[in-house]
């Protein structure tokens, strides 16, 4: 729920500014370093007027205070929806395209990027500028270019930039491309940091990254929001390194999916004693599933005693749907059709993830290169997931 805040003036604001620090670092969510950088840096600068939050369309203008809450909660901010084709003032969209990402995720990806050792820094995705404006705070005199694929959000975030006191001398660019392929003119860089989510690391990326340099990404599956990825780049056209938080992002431009639920036709009912929450509410189990049973899609829909777990592979026009009533013990109802039975997949990967004594998702890492991707399990040998010749 967020704190109720009157808005009469910009005292408020910084102290409400000052009110998500204290939490932050309260919470171990952000390093006593960063407290300086984010007091110069208030993120209500960088929140757009018009915006939704919890799928519900908010304007400065029609609510000051809701904004301003908005503005300093812990919570997402999503600027837009379908690349600009449904309104703000209306309902949300099918697809968000732009988001002002939680300030405790923002803090966890500037901290696992370890920027104290890094003067030359590409960030993928400029969205407002905020994170572009925080890594120029932190040491002024750094290199900092941002990448925005839409040439009119990449004007705006300039135009907030330069109000906000980080125009070009300051450092930092924003230049409208596309992220998938970095940016070649100003490479190697010691850091690229992404706030967009992969399904694959770009090789761009780490091809424009020095040896012992790092990229800092949010990464995940059609089954699995995301977790943060840090490699390290070996100099050789690959990288290798681990998950070290859960980080949920929407997709890089380029990498983006459709994600509509099929047709449901015909199927097979039975019975199953695997609940929901042993697989999708531990990120090791849930990570092991997404990786085993690739290109599957899905949804939680809340019922008024219980919920149902939808799963789509829309290359086969598979589904399955299992309903668990609140307060039962199982066993649970199991619906699917297709020619891959999903529900049956999820319960052979998680028995997989349970033999292997229930890894926890730190100890999955991944390595890429010019060959494709590899996910893998305690060691580089033993691959749990690949993609070969993966393309950007």
């Amino acid at each position: 729920m967020m704190a109720r805040i009157a808005v009469s003036g910009r005292g408020e604001l910084d102290a409400a500014n000052q009110a998500m620090i204290d939490s932050l670092l309260a919470r171990g969510h952000l390093p006593d370093a960063w407290r300086p950088v984010w007091q110069r840096v208030p993120r209500h600068l960088f929140v757009p007027d018009t915006l939704w939050v919890n799928e519900l369309p908010l304007s400065r203008q029609g609510d000051p205070d809701g904004w301003a809450e908005a503005a300093y909660a812990d919570l997402p901010l999503i600027t837009l929806y379908d690349d600009g084709a449904t309104p703000v003032s209306g309902p949300v969209g099918n697809s968000p395209a732009g988001c002002l990402s939680a300030p405790s995720v923002v803090a966890g990806i500037l901290d696992a990027a370890r920027v104290e050792t890094a003067s030359h820094i590409l960030e993928i995705g400029a969205g407002s500028g905020w994170t572009p404006a925080l890594l120029a705070a932190y040491a002024p005199g750094n290199t900092v270019i941002s990448i925005e694929v839409d040439p009119v959000l990449a004007n705006k975030a300039r135009d907030t930039l330069a109000a906000a006191g980080f125009g070009p001398s300051s450092g930092v660019s924003v230049v409208a491309a596309d992220g998938r392929f970095g940016y070649q003119l100003a490479a190697p860089f010691e850091r690229v940091i992404a706030t967009c989510a992969v399904y694959r690391v770009p090789q761009a990326w780490i091809e424009q990254t020095e040896v012992g340099g790092l990229v800092v990404t949010p990464w995940r599956t059609a089954m699995l929001d995301g977790l943060l990825l840090v490699l390290e780049s070996h100099g050789n056209g690959s990288a290798s390194g681990g998950f070290v938080d859960s980080a949920s992002f929407t997709a890089l431009c380029g990498q983006r999916r459709s994600t509509q639920q099929g047709p449901i036709r015909g199927g097979e009912t039975r019975q199953t004693v695997l609940y929901s929450g042993k697989v999708f509410d531990d990120h090791g189990a849930h990570l092991a599933v997404a990786l085993l049973v690739p290109d599957v899609d899905r949804w939680t829909e809340q019922l008024p005693h219980g919920h149902v777990i939808r799963l789509d592979a829309p290359g086969t026009g598979s589904w399955a749907w299992a309903q668990f009533p609140d307060g039962d013990d199982g066993p649970y109802q199991v619906r699917q059709g297709g020619p891959r039975r999903l529900w049956d997949e999820v319960e052979v990967a998680y028995q997989w993830w349970r033999s292997r004594d229930c890894p926890e998702y730190a100890r999955f890492g991944v390595t890429v290169s010019r060959y494709g991707q590899s996910v893998w399990l305690d060691d580089p040998t033993n691959i749990v997931h690949q993609i070969m010749l993966s393309r950007n």
